[in-house]
């Protein structure tokens, strides 16, 4: 397998190198006097550094590093963290800074596949997702904390760098989130306010000639959008209230009455029966503990029992250790289990008595089965 290295290199990296190399030669300086040239403004770069910038095997550098590659060379004065250079110095600047932008949106690779159209054609949510993210991989993408920074800050005027600075130092919070520029960067999300737009737009070096456009593009994607149609909840009743209560027992009555309507008497105490006995069945046998023999002759009229828990296993399971302790069962020879426990009861109900149950938790869906004085 033949390394990177060895191909050759992507045709806008190596404009890139190119020009920067031309630029230090110009300059006359070695790698070395350019790091103490970059020294003496505040800022730390390795000769090495410096070399991979002006290569063409190593990756797109950082755009920090390429800005101070263009001072020392051509800024006429460095000393105490002022980097000064002429008109030329700046078209220089403007030059590199392009070239960078282009090799790094050959080396993502991503800005053709976002087939983004311009602000005078941006029409839909998905047009302006699509053109936010154009506007970062044009800009070279620079990371999200750097994007906020040039974003601005809330309480300074946008233009004003100075008042921008001033306002960061004071602890002021950024206009755009870097969550809100991840969603934006990720085309998972929007802006939430043109306010935002704007920022993201400036931290892309999205000029203010241009924003007029912007603004108008996000006005129509507004407008193209249906208004969010809010869910309507239903209301939901304290019941740990006397209201919520006393609400509660007025509806388990109306449809108590609707139920009687419609069921025999014989129904009706099947049902009741039936619903008791599941309810004590369960919590017995979720709980790991034997049901009361109370309830024996109740099951056992009823023929409701609860599954087992095999399916292999047409009765309902009673652990020794509950004969056990109730002194009854095999582990007691002089004793037997009592006839009207709950292993003796068959445990699948009739067709019948499961269409009683079934009609009565549809009509009862908050009832609580019990029984009154």
């Amino acid at each position: 397998m033949t390394h990177r290295a060895n191909h050759e290199p992507r045709p806008h990296r190596a404009k890139l190198a190119g020009f920067l190399t031309e630029l230090r030669r110009g300059a006359e300086l070695t790698y070395e006097e350019m790091a103490d040239r970059l020294k003496l403004g505040g800022r730390e770069l390795s000769p090495s550094t410096l070399k991979r910038a002006a290569g063409t095997r190593s990756s797109v550098p950082k755009e920090p590093t390429v800005s101070a590659f263009v001072i020392a060379c051509v800024g006429s004065e460095i000393e105490q963290g002022a980097q000064q250079y002429d008109a030329a110095g700046g078209n220089v600047m403007r030059e590199a800074l392009g070239l960078w932008r282009k090799a790094k949106i050959e080396e993502r690779g991503k800005l053709e596949g976002l087939h983004a159209p311009s602000p005078a054609n941006i029409r839909t949510d998905a047009d302006m997702t699509a053109a936010l993210a154009a506007a970062y991989e044009l800009a070279g993408a620079p990371p999200l904390r750097t994007l906020q920074q040039r974003a601005g800050y809330t309480g300074a005027p946008a233009d004003d760098p100075a008042a921008q600075e001033q306002t960061m130092l004071s602890g002021a919070p950024p206009i755009l989130p870097v969550s809100t520029a991840w969603r934006i960067v990720k085309r998972r999300g929007q802006p939430t306010n043109l306010q935002q737009v704007e920022a993201f737009l400036r931290g892309c070096g999205i000029t203010s000639r241009a924003m007029p456009e912007w603004r108008r593009a996000w006005e129509r994607t507004l407008a193209s959008s249906p208004p969010p149609v809010a869910p309507r909840a239903a209301p939901s009743p304290n019941y740990g209230s006397q209201e919520g209560q006393a609400d509660q027992v007025g509806a388990n009555q109306s449809a108590l009455a609707t139920l009687l309507a419609q069921l025999s008497p014989k129904d009706v105490d099947e049902v009741l029966r039936g619903g008791l006995a599941l309810l004590i069945n369960s919590k017995g046998l979720r709980n790991g503990t034997a049901v009361p023999n109370s309830v024996g002759s109740l099951t056992r009229d009823t023929h409701v029992a609860v599954k087992a828990s095999s399916p292999d296993t047409s009765r309902v399971p009673v652990p020794k250790r509950t004969f056990a302790r109730a002194g009854r069962g095999p582990d007691r020879p002089d004793t037997a289990a009592r006839p009207d426990s709950i292993g003796s009861i068959p445990a699948k109900p009739s067709k019948g008595q499961k269409s009683v149950v079934c009609a009565a938790r549809r009509s009862l869906p908050g009832f609580a089965v019990g029984t009154s004085a």
